[in-house]
């Protein structure tokens, strides 16, 4: 049986779960609002963001020239390849600027083939998969987080850590990652736009103040919060549900 053909049954029964379901967790408004548009019914549908916890640690930078983090998968949607051709832009500008690039996928030959085809080899550095631990020293050491995305990030997880170890962040204007990125933590570009992606990059290399993390905002994601919000979503649930059997 053809792929798509499991793709459509896979998507035929989701559809039918979460229409038939007495509440639905959005992980953000950008995905209420695509249930929305999908004609779910606005009274099931709660927005409870995702829980990010890290290590909240500012270090002193250690170093003279900046550091820019990618986290995510390597794949085409994810929109690594811009963000490398990005950096050549900004080294035309200045030369002592180094990309850190954490995680695995499928274009991962490829964007070693490009990084050398850009002649930008030599501060790319291809990290793999690390430990939690590394990450949390990886965003401590950073100086901007960069999420490049092409496709509408449901949450953007990424930009949350980032915000919650004091690191502005350069992101695609697309899905959830519009609802967390604002002038006060960061700077949201087109996405798939190299130029703008660069620009972007080399302003913040040169202001390093000015940005903060909003805690009021970061609370919103610590997990004990989450998991409150969605016990009383549980329970708020079931007790309808069972006043309804009652009647």
């Amino acid at each position: 049986m053809p792929q798509s053909v499991f793709v459509y049954i896979h998507s035929f029964v989701v559809r039918y779960l979460i229409k038939n379901a007495d509440a639905i967790i959005a992980i953000s408004n950008f995905v209420k609002k695509t249930l929305l548009l999908n004609g779910f019914n606005p009274k099931k549908i709660r927005v409870i963001y995702t829980p990010v916890m890290v290590e909240n640690r500012v270090e002193t930078q250690a170093k003279d020239f900046p550091t820019i983090l990618y986290v995510g998968r390597l794949d085409f949607e994810k929109g690594v390849e811009f963000l490398l051709r990005a950096l050549q832009q900004v080294r035309m500008k200045r030369g002592d600027v180094e990309l850190l690039i954490v995680g695995c996928g499928r274009e991962e030959k490829k964007l070693h083939s490009l990084a050398r085809d850009l002649q930008i080899e030599h501060c790319v550095e291809f990290l793999g998969r690390v430990s939690e631990e590394t990450l949390n020293h990886l965003y401590s050491h950073s100086d901007i987080v960069v999420v490049p995305s092409i496709w509408a990030e449901p949450f953007g997880r990424v930009v949350v850590e980032a915000m919650m170890c004091g690191r502005p962040v350069v992101a695609s204007n697309v899905g959830g990652i519009t609802e967390l990125v604002s002038p006060e933590n960061g700077i949201l570009v087109p996405p798939g736009d190299a130029p703008a992606l660069a620009e972007a990059i080399t302003s913040l290399t040169t202001k390093k103040e000015g940005f903060k993390s909003n805690q009021v905002v970061l609370k919103r994601f610590l997990p004990d919060r989450v998991a409150t919000l969605m016990f009383n979503a549980i329970k708020e649930t079931v007790e309808a549900r069972l006043e309804e059997k009652n009647k």
